[in-house]
């Protein structure tokens, strides 16, 4: 979601994918943000929900980390995301993982730990998990 706009939620540029004829369709719209009605992506969100267009969005389940600054709250019930953010469906089924504050590389190894639990792999064992 927005800052300035708790009530319309978006697809983040971590989850964000369309086709290029998508592309060509939505006529080639950025992706910057203007941090007046919307942030990165979001322009893309609210156009595919004026035409009517199913935009289906996971929200943050769990994280490994909390923060320096602190948690994301998305309010409302929606779930709040930290570092090493866990994304559901509906279903409650982890669809995919997004390691915020990566550019640090400081929080490298929730990362790789992710991969390992992901590949099945036993570190303390140097096997697969059967």
């Amino acid at each position: 979601m927005h800052l300035d706009n708790d009530e319309h939620n978006y697809v983040a540029p971590s989850a964000f994918c369309l086709t290029r004829q998508m592309y060509e369709d939505f006529g080639r719209m950025t992706v910057k943000p203007d941090h007046r009605k919307a942030d990165t992506c979001g322009y893309y969100t609210y156009a595919a929900q004026e035409r009517g267009l199913e935009v289906e969005m996971y929200p943050p389940t769990h994280f490994q980390r909390r923060p320096k600054q602190g948690v994301w709250d998305l309010g409302k019930g929606r779930g709040e995301w930290g570092i090493g953010t866990t994304y559901s469906n509906h279903l409650g089924v982890e669809m995919f993982y997004h390691l915020f504050s990566a550019r640090e590389q400081i929080y490298n190894v929730y990362f790789y730990d992710k991969c390992e639990e992901i590949l099945g792999i036993n570190k303390f064992k140097g096997s697969y998990k059967v």
